[in-house]
């Protein structure tokens, strides 16, 4: 993010504005949406989102089994790979925590 907001500042400044009014829907608690955010990260295969949304989520009150169970839910769409390197990144993150 630091590029496109050096770059390209207007643009980084309007995605910002989309994020924090997602952010600020009411719809669904805090915690399942960083429990969402974990398993699209999971799909992209974004490590270092992963470990951000493990953390969000356990602030957020998940708590490890229901960590543990979204990225199970992911197996299927996401591979084993992607899989695997999610349980690396969540315990590793979780072991900080």
């Amino acid at each position: 993010m630091k590029y496109l907001k050096k770059e390209r500042p207007d643009v980084y400044h309007a995605f910002m504005e989309l994020a924090e009014k997602i952010e600020n829907s009411n719809t669904l608690p805090g915690k399942t949406k960083e429990l969402v955010k974990l398993a699209s990260c999971l799909t992209q295969g974004s490590s270092f989102g992963i470990g951000l949304h493990v953390r969000s989520a356990f602030e957020q009150g998940a708590t490890k089994d229901e960590i543990i169970d979204t990225i199970v839910l992911c197996l299927p769409t996401a591979g084993i790979s992607l899989t695997n390197q999610a349980f690396e990144v969540a315990m590793g993150t979780l072991s900080l925590i």
